[in-house]
């Protein structure tokens, strides 16, 4: 009855150790070689966020009032802004970094790439991002909070604390990408922040999660095709 009780502290912790904290602390790299998805830490990251995914996906109370129909096209509709304002965004600041003669990104190498196999392997990576950053990480803040916070300073505490909770699962996001440079940090606050909100909206990470695949695929072949 203890574990049962404080399984999701100690899940928690165990996920924060081995998956969320060592991106932190990633040192910087100058070249990143796009690896293939079908290997054994990738199968790994996988299985994890679909177990996080089904285990999550029991503890959202946000009921869909609207018809299935309608719910689809509104769902759509945030597919689409998520997925423009990602590009958008990037394209801004692409042109400031090149303004500034930035060369704080990190160069990207191409040599024998396999389309293929990076397109899988942005199948993989974006479900686990969305899973982890946008659903359970966020999730099991907000829980904990319910179940410590002493319920007579809940009103006031949640004014700050809810909104402390989402900036730290999207700057914890951000951070995780900071060692491919100060441009990929920026780029990832603000998706963060614009998949977070799309998770909200569509009560789901599988919108975001289509519109990051596409944005991450997009912008692969953006890359690929057009000499830097």
């Amino acid at each position: 009855m203890y574990i049962k009780k404080y399984y999701q502290y100690i899940e928690f912790t165990l996920i924060s150790v081995f998956f969320i904290l060592p991106p932190l602390f990633a040192k910087p790299i100058k070249n990143f070689n796009f690896s293939s998805p079908f290997s054994i830490a990738g199968l790994v990251y996988f299985l994890v966020a679909l177990i996080l995914y089904c285990q999550e996906t029991r503890f959202n109370t946000i009921k869909q009032k609207k018809s299935f129909i309608l719910q689809s096209i509104m769902n759509s509709s945030y597919f689409f802004k998520t997925f423009g304002s990602l590009v958008v965004f990037a394209a801004i600041l692409e042109v400031i970094m090149i303004k500034i003669n930035s060369k704080a990104a990190v160069g990207l190498n191409f040599e024998d790439v396999n389309k293929f196999n990076v397109i899988c392997s942005f199948l993989i990576t974006c479900f686990y991002e969305e899973v982890m950053y946008r659903l359970y990480f966020p999730q099991v803040l907000n829980r904990c909070y319910d179940s410590l916070c002493n319920l007579s300073f809940y009103k006031t505490a949640e004014k700050i604390i809810r909104p402390l909770i989402e900036f730290t699962a999207i700057l914890v996001f951000a951070l995780s990408h900071r060692y491919m440079g100060i441009a990929a940090t920026i780029n990832a606050l603000f998706a963060g922040f614009m998949l977070r909100w799309c998770c909200i909206k569509t009560s789901s990470v599988l919108t975001g999660y289509c519109a990051h695949f596409l944005y991450n695929v997009f912008m692969f072949l953006l890359l690929f095709f057009i000499p830097r």
